[in-house]
């Protein structure tokens, strides 16, 4: 998770430092397979058992899941 936009004003705040992630992953060489940005509505869906993509129609954090899950398929050779 790297920013967090604001559901007021939508403006977007990175959280941590812009390549901190990549950094650390390349030091250790560990892929980095996405970024989940921070969004309430995925806390709170997950705390009632609804995915947010499904219960918000949500497509635009399904396709960053999706993009996700395939890197993990691609990096595991499925």
């Amino acid at each position: 998770m790297a920013s967090f936009t604001c559901p007021h004003c939508h403006h977007t705040t990175s959280v941590f430092l812009s390549d901190g992630v990549e950094r650390e992953a390349k030091k250790h060489d560990i892929p980095v397979l996405g970024s989940i940005p921070l969004n309430q509505s995925i806390c709170r869906d997950a705390d009632q058992g609804r995915p947010t993509v499904v219960a918000e129609n949500r497509a635009e954090l399904g396709q960053v899941f999706d993009k996700i899950a395939s890197r993990i398929l691609d990096e595991l050779k499925i």
